[in-house]
């Protein structure tokens, strides 16, 4: 099996398209020249997207000012929805609650200060192995297009933020509902609960990581969206009686 993970473990190997103007530019590259094989680019419109196009990117780090916020705005947007898969870092030289809310909803997987450029490096190597793990609807037997509006909006919701989502009650916030219609529209519309659903979302993502990754199984958990082990641990018999996590990885997961 191609081990994806130890190949992103190697940093050199990843490939980062790096979106911004001097002197930040200057500073990031800086940073990430040591680890990852970088390209670079001033353009936060087409010349970005054609280096997206035209190379396997691993991840694309985008530098945020006041003066080129809109900017930044479309071009996550046209990222994420051209190539989802590929984790996107914002650096800003500034951040509040209603910017990363912003960011967050137009597909920011992470969003750090240009002072702490020093944790950048881990940050990205924290968001690859996602873009290699996440889990999709498809990968399960749900009856999504015979579902209600209200049911397919939840299922979405779930699909693109089980690792952020801790509980129905979220759920059912982001969309409007209490949880209790929400429950009861998932059973109406013959889905599993949404309870189960988001646990399998984030096992599934687990198992995914093992797959790809030789991460700890503290790692695994953190990065699958478990508050701690213990949880991970049970969610993980759950799915799959009678194994733990590290049993099931030392048993089933090809080396």
């Amino acid at each position: 099996m191609n081990k994806t993970g130890n190949r992103k473990a190697a940093g050199r190997d990843s490939l980062l398209l790096i979106v911004s103007k001097e002197p930040e530019l200057q500073r990031i590259t800086s940073q990430l020249s040591p680890e990852f094989n970088l390209l670079t680019t001033a353009s936060y419109s087409e010349g970005a997207l054609s280096h997206l196009h035209d190379n396997l990117i691993d991840c694309v780090v985008i530098g945020l000012s006041n003066k080129n916020a809109e900017q930044v705005r479309v071009l996550l947007y046209n990222s994420k929805l051209k190539y989802p898969a590929v984790p996107i870092v914002i650096v800003a030289d500034h951040v509040d609650p209603e910017t990363i809310r912003i960011l967050g909803s137009y597909g920011a997987d992470k969003i750090i200060l240009q002072n702490c450029l020093r944790i950048l490096p881990q940050t990205i190597n924290d968001v690859i192995p996602n873009s290699f793990s996440r889990v999709k609807l498809s990968d399960f037997d749900l009856p999504v297009e015979l579902s209600s509006l209200l049911a397919r909006r939840a299922l979405s919701l779930i699909e693109e933020h089980y690792i952020e989502l801790l509980s129905v009650q979220e759920i059912a916030d982001h969309i409007g509902v209490s949880d209790s219609l929400l429950v009861n529209e998932f059973r109406k519309n013959n889905l599993i609960s949404p309870k189960k659903l988001l646990m399998y979302f984030k096992v599934k993502h687990a198992v995914n990581l093992m797959d790809h990754c030789d991460l700890s199984i503290a790692k695994i958990a953190c990065l699958s969206g478990f508050t701690n082990g213990k949880r991970f641990i049970e969610c993980f018999r759950r799915v799959y009686p009678g194994y733990s996590p590290f049993q099931f990885r030392t048993l089933f997961i090809k080396k």
